[in-house]
């Protein structure tokens, strides 16, 4: 009985750590896409963040 308890602890423990480690990689994600999409509006526009356009193009 301990052992099944215990057992079920653990599978708690791992599944609790893979979703944290899922979300940790998910946001990682979005980051390096969010800077794909900036670095490709600068390379469309090279002259936008001279002219103070910057936040805005890349939205």
């Amino acid at each position: 009985m301990r052992r099944k308890e215990e057992a079920l602890q653990k599978e708690h423990k791992e599944e609790k750590e893979r979703r944290r480690v899922a979300m940790l990689r998910e946001e990682r994600e979005k980051k390096l896409e969010r800077v794909r999409r900036a670095k490709a509006a600068m390379e469309e526009n090279p002259d936008a963040q001279r002219k103070g356009k910057w936040p805005r193009c890349t939205q």
